[in-house]
Parts: structure tokens; sequence; C-alpha cells
């Protein structure tokens, strides 16, 4: 139905666009070529704003039949027909497919592509785009991730707290590191050391302690 709906409002749309501008009559009237890459900008010229999100519904539903299809492309699609969840599915799909590949800029660049759209729950995605500028070596936008995420529990949380303050201190932001780790001992109690020495030892005992309540914050959801 929605494909016989748009080909009948583009083929009566068309018609009238040919006769106004008397293409294909006489010698004097040039030719209208209409070549695959020209097809998109003079479809949504012909067609209205809700046809042309119906046309995208129906190629997003078209391009959903094909094993091989990019799910970038199908993400474009169902955003351009007003289907934010579907699109957002499909551009986490995108991003989780390019991590895979080592391609963390493009990964990072599909995760803030969906949490522009606004969805219910953005910690799953922060996360991941936290990782990915890690993995990229953009250590202050990996933590900065790292510290909007909402920890599913009270050791996910210490260890996203450690995860940015590593990324910190490893990039060069020092202050903005100690910071974290201000934060991070604060929580468990553990006041900040004065030299160096005492300073690794309290990283040391954090970091022991964060992946015992990681652990155990792990046992308790099951």
């Amino acid at each position: 139905l929605w494909i016989n709906c748009v080909r009948e409002s583009y083929r009566k749309k068309f018609v009238r666009t040919t006769a106004r501008v008397g293409v294909g009559r006489g010698p004097d009237r040039a030719p209208l070529l209409l070549t695959l890459g020209a097809t998109s900008t003079g479809v949504t010229r012909l067609l209205g704003e809700d046809e042309e999100r119906l046309l995208h519904a129906v190629l997003a539903s078209a391009l959903e039949g094909f094993e091989e299809s990019d799910d970038e492309l199908l993400a474009d699609h169902f955003i351009a027909a007003g289907v934010h969840d579907r699109g957002t599915t499909y551009l986490v799909r995108a991003a989780d497919a390019a991590a895979k590949a080592l391609a963390f800029d493009r990964a990072a660049r599909l995760y803030r592509r969906a949490l522009s759209l606004n969805v219910d729950d953005v910690n799953p995605i922060r996360r991941k785009l936290g990782d990915v500028l890690a993995n990229a070596g953009r250590g202050r936008e990996a933590a900065m991730e790292y510290l909007a995420v909402k920890g599913e529990h009270f050791g996910d949380e210490l260890e996203l707290k450690r995860r940015a303050a590593q990324q910190l201190l490893f990039s060069g932001h020092v202050d903005e590191g100690l910071s974290v780790v201000r934060m991070i001992l604060a929580s468990i109690g553990v006041p900040f050391p004065e030299t160096r020495r005492d300073t690794i030892v309290a990283l040391l005992k954090a970091r022991l302690q964060v992946r015992g309540l990681t652990r155990l914050g792990a046992f308790t959801d099951v």
C-alpha cells in the first residue's frame, strides 16, 4: 500500500512537472535525464514532507529484507521517516560493527548520533562510546562519557570513575585525573595520600576494592 501511494503521488507530480517544463517535446526542449545520483534530490523536490517521510519508510522497510543491507543507511531512512527508535537500533548496530572492525572514530560518530536522538536509556550507549573513544586514544572525551554514565551499582560506579581517572591521567590531564581519584578514595573511605609512594599504594588498594565491589555487585544483581 505504501509503495503504491508513493508511486502514484510521484507519477502525478512528475507528469505535472514535465508538462510545465516541456520535457521531451520538440527539438528546442532539453531532455530530462534521471540518474541514480540525482534520484534522491529529484524525488525530494517533487514530494511533500509527509510523502517524503512515507517514501523513507518504504525504503527502510524494503532494505530490511536484505541480509547485506547497510545498517547506517537503514538508520538514515528510519530517522528521515520519523521512526527514531528503529533508527537508533540500527545506528548502534552499525557502531558495534565499526568498533569490532577497530574503526573506533567511526563507531564514536555513530554512537554520538544515536545519543542525539534522545533515547530512553543512554547509559549503555555512553558506556560503549567511552570504550571506543578510549581505544581511539581520545582520553579526555572517553573520561567525560564514563563520568556521565549512571552505574548499575556502587561497584560499577567506582569502576567507571576509575576508567575516567585512568584516561585523564594517561592523556595528560593530571589535575582532572587526580580530582576523580580523590572522589574514588573518598567514596571508599581512603584519605588522599601525600607522597608518591602512598599514592601508588592507595591506588592499588582502591583498584582491588573496586574490582571486589564490581564482582559483588554482579553477583547481587543475578
